[in-house]
């Protein structure tokens, strides 16, 4: 006889229970089920065939072999002690049995199948990604060509080439300049980004002045600072340290932190500190900003999710910096931290290995 309806629905219930981890209580309550399908005259293979359908319900949702097998083990506890009662009679044990190894057979067989479904889900994403990283790569490449050329032409302007310039002229070049400078090093960012994803960005170690690369990192920015009315204070290690390091990749580090605290900047100012703690060296770029919130502190390391952010809208920015620091970071053998509050400021803290 088939599973009456209210007593396949009382069994879900209690078989959800059990899975949510309820435990002992969800056990009794299976047993108890159990009881209720001999009464009513319900055969045990349509008891297991009604365990199987609910069981096979949640392996169906399980992301990897591993949630699937522990689903099926612990379902199993469950339909244990629900055929209990099956088992009073020398034919209900066989009958138990017999559907017990159906049941696995059954499961094993959509274990395999889900697994083998994750695994070719995972080789398209993997080719997904591949192709992303590959057209990002390509495109960012033909980007900063006429890019280069057009920042070329202006300096061809500026110098007088052409002849002449007034003085809105030059004002005008100048915002042509700006405008195509802050692009490219859009455009740098994409394809460090990319390099770094897909394990192209190679590592250039040369022995360099901690104090030298804080500097480096902030004059490019002191004159953006200075037109806000911020401040930007360098502290270099006293006395002079030196280590071996990518100096390149220091620098974009520095520069996107330096970068994403003049963002987020409206009054104070900015602080880069260098130095060496051991076998490490250390940078913290110390902000008096907006601050970031406690749940978001490390999803501002993830790409272009600042870009989604209604203050990165407001600010300008695809996002992509921060990653980018941490990934040149981690490459070269160190981590990037940060501390905030909002509304008081942000720090972040850079420690590299100090070859």
């Amino acid at each position: 006889m088939p599973v009456p309806p209210d007593l396949a629905a009382e069994y879900r219930a209690a078989f959800a229970r059990y899975m949510a981890g309820t435990g002992e209580e969800a056990l009794e309550r299976a047993y108890e089920l159990g009881r209720g399908a001999v009464s009513e005259g319900v055969g045990v293979l349509d008891f297991a065939a009604l365990h199987n359908e609910v069981l096979a319900e949640r392996v169906r949702s399980a992301t990897d072999g591993a949630g699937c097998a522990a689903m099926i083990e612990r379902g199993s506890r469950f339909l244990l002690e629900a055929l209990s009662p099956f088992e009073m009679t020398h034919r209900g044990f066989r009958d138990a049995n017999a559907a017990l190894r159906q049941l696995t057979e059954s499961l094993e067989q959509r274990v395999a199948e889900r697994t083998a479904e994750l695994e070719a889900a995972r080789m398209r994403a993997e080719q997904a990604n591949r192709a992303k990283s590959e057209f990002l790569a390509v495109i960012s490449h033909e980007l900063r060509t006429p890019l280069n050329a057009v920042i070329g032409y202006v300096d061809l302007l500026e110098a007088g080439v052409g002849g002449p310039l007034t003085d809105a002229q030059r004002s005008r070049l100048a915002r042509v300049r700006a405008s195509a400078l802050q692009l490219l090093e859009l455009i740098e960012q994409i394809l460090t980004f990319v390099q770094a994803e897909t394990g192209r960005e190679q590592v250039h170690v040369e022995t360099v002045d901690l104090g030298s690369l804080a500097q480096e990192a902030a004059a490019p920015l002191k004159r953006a600072a200075e037109e806000r009315g911020l401040t930007l204070e360098v502290r270099p290690p006293r006395p002079p340290v030196r280590v071996r390091t990518d100096p390149a990749k220091v620098l974009q580090i520095l520069r996107n932190l330096l970068s994403n605290a003049l963002k987020f900047t409206e009054r104070g100012g900015i602080v880069v500190e260098a130095g060496r703690e051991n076998a490490w060296m250390r940078f913290r770029v110390q902000d008096t900003g907006i601050g970031i919130a406690a749940e978001d502190l490390e999803r501002v390391f993830e790409p272009f999710w600042q870009a989604e952010a209604s203050t990165t809208r407001r600010h300008g920015g695809a996002g992509l910096g921060l990653s980018v620091a941490r990934r040149l970071a981690q490459l070269l053998g160190g981590d990037i931290t940060v501390e905030s509050e909002p509304g008081t400021g942000t720090t972040f803290i850079v420690r590299l290995p100090a070859n």
